[in-house]
Parts: C-alpha cells; structure tokens; sequence
C-alpha cells in the first residue's frame, strides 16, 4: 500500500516565501524537514495574507526568543492602550456622569411659577438653589476632565513609546544587516497606519459612553413605567366588563417604604356601576385610582380585573380601555381638535365625526362655538387660552374619543379647583360620560359625588364606611361629619 504524501511546512520557510519579495542578505541552507512535495506545493502549502507581510517581514529576521517578546510588547501595548478607555466606557467613571434631575427640577419650577417667584421676591433665593444644585455637575465634571486627561495621556505615551521603541530595535536590525531599511520601514508604517485607526475608535469611545449614559435613562423610564411587562399570559378577554376587585391591598410608595398608604384595603366595584371615594388628604383615594391604572406593584393582597388578577396582565391592554381626567388636566400646545384627537391612544386617529361626538357628550361644544376657529382653535400652551371648567371639559372629551372601547373612567379630584357654575357644567359632562361604564370618581365636595351608586369613606389608608349617600347620612359616622363640614 503507497503511504500518503504529507507536507511539513517550517515557520521561516513560511516566513521566508511572505517576504521573498523584499531583498535580503541573509541565506540558509535547505534541509530535511524543509523539504515540500512539488505535487503537493500547490495545494498544500499555507500562504500569508498581503496585509501580513509588513509584520511577518520584520518577524523574518528575529530569533524565537526575540518574536516572543515582540509578541507580548504589542499585546501588553493593545492592552494598556485600550483597556483604560473601555474600563471607563463600561463604569462609566471617565464620562463623571450625574444625574440632570435635581437640576431640571429647579429650572423646571423657575419656569412653571415665575410670576409666583417675583411676587413674594423670591429670585434671588432661587439662584442662590440654582448655584448650589450646580456644584455637584461642576465637581463630576472637573473629575470627567482629569480622567479624560490621564486616559489620553496614557493612550498616546502608549502608542509614542511602542514607535520609538520599535524604531530603537529596527535600527538594530538594520545595523545588524539582518533586514534592509526598506524592509524595517515597511514594517513600522504598517503599524503605525493600523495604529491610526484603531485611534480612530477610541476617539469614539467618549461619545460612546455619553450614549450609554443617556440611554440608560430613557430605557430605565421606558421599562420601568411606561412598558411594564405582564407577569403571566394576559388571560383578559376583549373588551373588559368593567368589574374591579381590591382583595386585602396594602401598599407603600417605594421613596417611602416603611409608610403604608393603603392598609388592607378590601373593596368591590361592579360592572357599570359609580363608586366616589371620599376622606382627608393622605387618604389614600388617589393611591387607589393609580394602582387600577398598573401605575405601582402592590406591596400585598390582589387587585382583579374581571377576576383576573392585574399582576398578571399586560399594562396596554389595561390601559387602553380606561381614561383619566385628573385635577389639573394637561393639555398640549396645539388645536383643540387634535388634544382631543390624543385620545385616541396608539389605534388610528379618530375620525371627526367621533370627535364631535365626544365633544358633544363632555359638553365642549357649547364654547367651542365662540370660537373663530371652532375645533381648530389653538388652546395655547397648557391650555392656558381656556378656563379651568373648560379645560376640564377637553379632558373629558379626550376621555371618551375612544368611544364604546372605554370601560373604566377614573376622575381624581376633577371639579376640585372649579367654581360653582363650571362645576355644574363638568358635573354633568361625567354623569354623561359614566352611563354604561365602570366609574371611579376621587371627590372632596361631597355635592358632586351624592348620586353615586356607592360612596366609600377612607381614613388613614383603611375603608371605615360605604354605602348609599342616605344610607351613609343615617349612620351618622364618618360621612355624615364629612358632610357637615361643607354645609
């Protein structure tokens, strides 16, 4: 049986045939265990890559021992040169990154209540705030500069001091007559062009890290408020029936752990029917009406939406079929068509017929006809172009575009800043907008809320009576003091 031909291919025949090109003055002497089968040259024999022949030419004419420590230096070089930069991309250390919250916070109010500020003289004080919730930025942003400093600095004293030592042993090689000048210098420029672009990535890394930093912020928001996730496969047939159960809720708000808002809360509020919370400030009511919307995990018990418990279901969902008209309704610098459009949620836009309509039923259109420009009036920023009642009225309105789709309608404190007369007016928009609908309404004039099908009394986070308005009066308890008050 003929033995299979085999190749042994040696490290500087290797070498040697990458960089035959070049001239040199240096021979050896062919033996054994260099010898290549002809028929198999071809096929067989490995080849260097043309963007390797710089570095393998100046490897030709090294000892083993020498290539060993070439090796380690440009390792120990790549190392140094970028790993401080990517460190401090990573942890973040040499962007100095802080938190603009505290800072926005302050200009933020300067902005909302300036005329407030000027009234009582208070601006001084407020730059004063201003200045001194600086310090912290300016200090992080002293240490950004000296670490960015130190990290360039040890980057480029890195790469000068890999050339001049590279150049310091080519002329060796050179002196030795081992390689030609030509030859060393081929070698050095193709390091120094691929050091040249790797600088070009590591000049990016500051930016890099600026990126990381604010789009952890938004990802943190994002996740953590607006995208929640469901726990379990939502179970929720479309559209909900509108029932909601609390079943033993106790909860915190998580900057204050240790103080429980709501202590083993247990209530039930039928399909259709209008449930009014009442009590003190720090009650609780408002606690409840975020905790339908998915807005906080409950520390204890279950809140169930239809029986199914709302832990378990995606936030969406839930959400696309409830509305909310808070105390001081937001309204967008723009038409008053498109605020109430808004409405609309992620679905298409609501068409104008549907927007009349919910026009219609929150009572809007009975100012929206003086006028000029009807529904495409510009409210002005925040609205501030209408009355509070109408405001309160858009809000409505952008509550119910969604038409039929919606099943639960949340009003926390709704006619609370109101005067008589646009109280009268909301008042009537949500008896309107309640027909047919799971609603919870968070009241502190008990005038608005008397009709309502239940009234619950809180006190210090705990139910202590519910009932009818007559019932409740009967009693003589908690409600009937509350009523008492406002007579």
């Amino acid at each position: 049986m003929a033995e299979a031909s085999t190749t042994v291919v040696d490290v500087d025949d290797w070498l040697s045939s990458a960089g035959s090109h070049h001239p040199t003055t240096s021979t050896s002497q062919p033996n054994e265990a260099k010898q290549i089968d002809a028929q198999d040259a071809d096929a067989d024999a490995p080849t260097a890559p043309p963007q390797a022949v710089p570095y393998l030419t100046l490897f030709r004419y090294t000892t083993f021992g020498e290539r060993c420590l070439l090796v380690l230096a440009a390792v120990m070089a790549l190392a140094q040169g970028a790993g401080w930069p990517l460190w401090a991309v990573w942890f973040g250390e040499a962007l100095g990154e802080f938190d603009p919250d505290d800072l926005a916070s302050v200009v933020d109010n300067v902005i909302d209540h300036v005329r407030l500020i000027a009234a009582m003289g208070r601006a001084h004080h407020m730059f004063q705030e201003y200045e001194k919730t600086l310090e912290g930025p300016q200090q992080q942003q002293r240490v950004k500069a000296i670490k960015t400093a130190l990290v360039v600095f040890f980057s480029f004293f890195t790469q000068f001091a890999a050339f001049a030592l590279a150049f310091y042993y080519g002329s060796i090689v050179v002196d030795r007559e081992q390689c030609s000048f030509t030859e060393m210098f081929t070698s050095l420029m193709g390091v120094l062009f691929c050091g040249i672009q790797a600088g070009f990535y590591l000049g990016m890394l500051p930016n890099l890290a600026e990126s990381q930093a604010a789009a952890r912020s938004v990802y943190k928001l994002l996740h953590g408020f607006f995208f929640k996730e469901a726990t379990a496969t939502p179970k929720l047939p479309l559209p909900l029936q509108g029932e909601i159960v609390l079943r033993n809720v106790s909860f915190a708000y998580p900057a204050r752990p240790d103080a429980r808002v709501l202590d083993n809360v247990s209530l039930t509020i039928p399909k259709g029917k209008t449930v009014a919370l009442v009590g003190a400030s720090g009650s609780g009511k408002s606690t409840i009406v975020a905790l339908v919307q998915g807005m906080y995990p409950i520390s204890q018990g279950q809140i169930l939406l239809d029986g199914t418990d709302l832990a378990t279901l995606d936030v969406d969902v839930v959400r696309s079929q409830m509305a909310v008209v808070a105390q001081e309704p937001r309204l967008f610098h723009d038409t008053l068509r498109n605020n109430v459009a808004y409405g609309g949620g992620v679905g298409p836009r609501p068409d104008d017929s549907a927007i009349e309509k919910a026009c219609d039923m929150a009572r809007v259109n009975e100012f929206v006809g003086a006028l000029p420009e009807g529904l495409d009036a510009d409210v002005g920023e925040f609205g501030d172009r209408l009355s509070g009642g109408q405001r309160q009225r858009v809000a409505i309105a952008r509550s119910l575009v969604r038409g039929d789709q919606i099943k639960v309608l949340l009003f926390d404190e709704a006619t609370s800043a109101l005067d008589v007369h646009n109280e009268k007016l909301v008042q009537e928009a949500i008896n309107n907008a309640s027909r047919d609908r799971t609603t919870i309404i968070v009241a502190h004039r008990l005038s608005t809320i008397q009709d309502a099908d239940v009234i619950v009394v809180m006190e210090h986070g705990r139910i202590v009576e519910q009932g009818s308005h007559q019932d409740l009066l009967q009693r003589r308890g908690a409600y009937y003091a509350l009523y008492s008050q406002t007579k």
